[in-house]
């Protein structure tokens, strides 16, 4: 499935999912609760646009396309 390291593709796809999870969640706990969005607008600005579901799925399309085209032997410029 994932080459002659299937083992450390495997431990990298799960280590994918298991971000993309905490991030997804921290996202929707980041947009169900207005006393988590009021704390970060006060203390870390910057957080708000971090914390989307854009940001979820860039996180996810580039943690697929890493896994893909590195565990693979497989480079983006081929």
């Amino acid at each position: 499935m994932f080459g002659p390291g299937s083992r450390v593709g495997a431990i990298a796809f799960i280590q994918s999912v298991a971000i993309v999870r905490l991030y997804s969640g921290f996202v929707q706990e980041y947009e169900s609760s207005a006393t988590m969005q009021s704390c970060v607008r006060s203390n870390f600005p910057i957080g708000q646009p971090l914390l989307s579901w854009e940001r979820v799925l860039i996180l996810s399309v580039s943690l697929g396309l890493l896994l893909v085209q590195f565990l693979t032997g497989r480079v983006l410029s081929e």
